[in-house]
């Protein structure tokens, strides 16, 4: 992961399918699931991490939060998107049957 970061608070919905926790955020169309709610956000943490680590590698950072609707509020940190600013195609991915909708702090890397 990148030297420098900066935190932001992103939503996570939580939600049971076929006896298993799914957690999902949409601001990283992301999602994992788990036993529990409680391993369901761990491993969402983990692939969080995995996402922004790889992207960092790949040099694509910027190119793929742009495309998941986040705005550039400076030369280096972007901004959340709201689920209804966001693709047409991520919209779609939000459940509609939630246990919990909750938040999660995460450290999005600085691309150099």
């Amino acid at each position: 992961m990148a030297s420098f970061s900066y935190k932001v608070n992103i939503p996570v919905f939580l939600l049971k399918d076929d006896g298993v926790i799914v957690a999902y955020t949409p601001a990283l169309n992301l999602g994992t699931c788990g036993k529990t709610q409680a391993e369901a956000k761990i491993r969402l943490g983990g692939a969080i991490e995995l996402f922004f680590s790889e992207l960092v590698g790949m040099g694509t950072l910027d190119k793929a939060l742009k495309e998941l609707g986040w705005k550039k509020v400076d030369d280096q940190k972007f901004a959340v998107p709201r689920p209804s600013e966001q693709p047409a195609k991520i919209q779609r991915n939000i459940p509609t049957h939630l246990l919990s909708r909750r938040s999660m702090n995460v450290r999005v890397p600085v691309a150099a």
